[in-house]
Parts: C-alpha cells; structure tokens; sequence
C-alpha cells in the first residue's frame, strides 16, 4: 500500500494543473473572451492613435522645414522700417531661438548677363542659417580682393556664376563665398545677393525664428509689444499655421494616448484579480508563494493578450493591407511583437524567481 506521502505527493502533482484547466474549460470563457477584446481594442484605439500622432508630427517638421515657425517684422510705407535694436530685443525672448534684420541696398545689373538685375541686401549673418535649407556648391576659388557675398541657389543656376566671378555694375566684382537654397522659406531671396553682416539702425524686415511650439505665443507677445506702432507682423506659413499642428498633438498625448493607456492598465488590473481569483485561492490553499501566484496570473493575462490580439488582427490587417495602410500594419505588428516579447521576458523572470520559492513550498507540503 503507498504511503501517505506518496499519496499526498501523487494528488498534490495532480492539482497543480488544475488551476489552469479550470481557466481553459471554465464557465465563463465566453465572457473572459469578450472582456479581452475589449482590452485589445483599447491596445488597437492607443496604435491608431500612435499613427496619427506620427503623421501630424511629420507634418509638423515638414511646417518647420517650409518656414512654418517664421515670423516678420515690416515697416509700414513711409515708416522708416524697423530698428535693428528691436530684432536683437526680440532675440532676448524665452519663446524665440534666432532673429535677424535685412535691410535692402538696391538693384544692380549683372555684368554677365546684360539686361539682368539682381537685388543686394545686407543681411544679419545667423538669419542665412534660419532660411537656408541647404548650401550650394559653387565651383572656382573666391578671391581675396573683393567683398565677399553670398547668393541664392537661382543665381548659380541660371547665371551659372561661382567663386569670385560676379560683377555688378555700380560695385564692381564681389566675392561669392557660397551659395544658399531658399525655396523652402522664401522664395525671393533666391535670386539676391547677400552681403553678411551686423546690421544696425534701421532695416526693412526683422525675420524671427520661434521656439517649436511656440510661435501662437511669439505672435501675442508682439502684438504687445508692437501695440500702436506702425510695424507689420506677418507670417511665412499662414493657410497651415504650425502650432494648430501642435496643438493636436498636445491634445492626443494628453487625452489620447495616455486616457487609452490608462484604461487599459486599469482593465488589464481588474482582470488578473477577478478572472483568476478562483485559481488564486487555490494556489494559496496549496501553499505556493506570491511568486508562483504572479506567474501564473502573468501566464494568464499573456494568454489572454495573445489571444485578443489575435482576434482582432485577424479581421482588422487583411482590411488594412487591402486599403493600402501597410505602414500602418507594420507599427501595429511591430507593437504587439514588443509587448509579447516584454511579457514574455517578465513571466520567465518570475518563474525563475519562483523556482526556489516553489521548490521549498513543495518539499514543505510532502512534510505535513
């Protein structure tokens, strides 16, 4: 006849498995497979979401590229323009990162190209940096004996000028030292002439560059500043203001995201404590540790997961292959991918942990 303890041995292996057999063949599979795709759609809502913020976010560089956070200052006709000293106040302001003054010099004609005129202006030296999206090479060796200038990538190509080989009637030869493309930001200044300098007194414009984010803020505070004066400000991107796009994205992290994430943190908690609260209990009976408890609710929240995930990717990826939202597919694969890895990762840890807690637990209850 077997011993007590190798029968209390026998029935102790024997139950171990029945807690998750009470999870798969339970009475209320129905209703834990509804309560996990309600979790998964939450999973869903909160990458939706993500892909949206995504593409206003590009968008919003895109803006920034384009001259979307760009702010002028003109002098009204008659005015006397603006100072100089206004541009390097502006500069001072929490909410801008860079301000520079143009002042226009004239129209002078190519010696090159008879019958072809190009506007010089002297321009502040860091204002080339804010407009210009890329630098263009010139070819030759600038010469020392001439002014040096910078010109617009419209130059280049069409006059076909490089180093030290402009000359303007009225100035004489200058020295072009390099060569900017502005289309992005302004295209006027694609065909000038640029002197760099400190410009000071009065200017005909101050180009300001505000912080990302901030230019709805830049614009109030000079409407402050500027109340009564005969100075205009204006917009280089006005049909798509920039901080509309920003806002959008305040509004999705704040509301969006974190309330979907929120939920489902909250629902993910519920569920671990009263889907398995049955199973628990006998857990406890049986002398395991919380360690072994937490793997097993970390088993049952994984499988649950998986297969939620499962049954809305089934039904939701063919439509977006379908409709041509491959990018989108591929973050929301990427996504669950993750979160499988990170959950499988943390339910090996706690096993392992629970490896020794077990073991005493076990060789403890063969001893009653």
């Amino acid at each position: 006849m077997p011993s007590r303890r190798l029968r209390l041995s026998r029935d102790v292996l024997a139950r171990l498995g029945e807690p998750f057999r009470l999870g798969a063949a339970g009475k209320s599979w129905s209703r834990q497979l509804a309560v996990w795709g309600t979790a998964s759609l939450l999973v869903l809502g909160a990458l939706v979401l993500w892909q949206v913020r995504a593409t206003l976010h590009h968008e919003y560089l895109a803006s920034l590229d384009s001259g979307g956070n760009l702010v002028v200052l003109s002098g009204a006709d008659g005015s006397g323009g603006v100072d100089a000293a206004l541009c390097q106040e502006v500069r001072g302001w929490s909410v801008v990162m860079e301000t520079g003054s143009v002042r226009r010099l004239g129209i002078y004609q190519v010696e090159q190209a008879p019958g072809t005129s190009l506007q010089v202006a002297e321009v502040d030296t860091q204002l080339v940096t804010v407009l210009a999206s890329s630098r263009v090479e010139v070819r030759g060796e600038p010469s020392a004996d001439a002014p040096a200038v910078l010109v617009g990538s419209s130059v280049v190509e069409v006059l076909g000028v490089g180093s030290g080989e402009l000359s303007l009637r009225g100035i004489g030869p200058v020295n072009v030292v390099g060569a900017y493309s502005f289309a992005a930001t302004t295209d006027t200044m694609e065909r000038w002439i640029l002197i760099p300098t400190a410009v000071s007194g009065p200017s005909d414009e101050c180009w300001i560059q505000a912080r990302e984010g901030w230019r709805g803020d830049l614009l109030d505070l000079l409407g402050q500043r500027l109340a009564g004066s005969s100075v205009d400000v204006t917009t280089v991107r006005s049909a798509s203001p920039e901080e509309s796009v920003d806002g959008a994205l305040v509004v999705l992290d704040a509301w969006g995201l974190r309330a979907l994430m929120l939920a489902l943190g909250l629902l993910q908690a519920g569920l671990v404590v009263r889907v398995a609260r049955p199973e628990l209990a006998l857990l406890r009976i049986l002398g395991f540790g919380p360690l072994d408890r937490a793997a097993y609710l970390g088993a049952r929240a994984l499988r649950g997961l998986v297969i939620g995930l499962g049954v809305v990717s089934s039904a939701w990826l063919p439509l977006l292959v379908l409709t041509g939202a491959v990018d989108i597919a591929a973050t929301y694969l990427s996504c669950c991918a993750l979160v499988a890895g990170v959950g499988c990762w943390v339910l090996l840890l706690v096993l392992l942990g629970g490896m020794v807690a077990g073991r005493r637990t076990f060789f403890a209850i063969r001893e009653i």
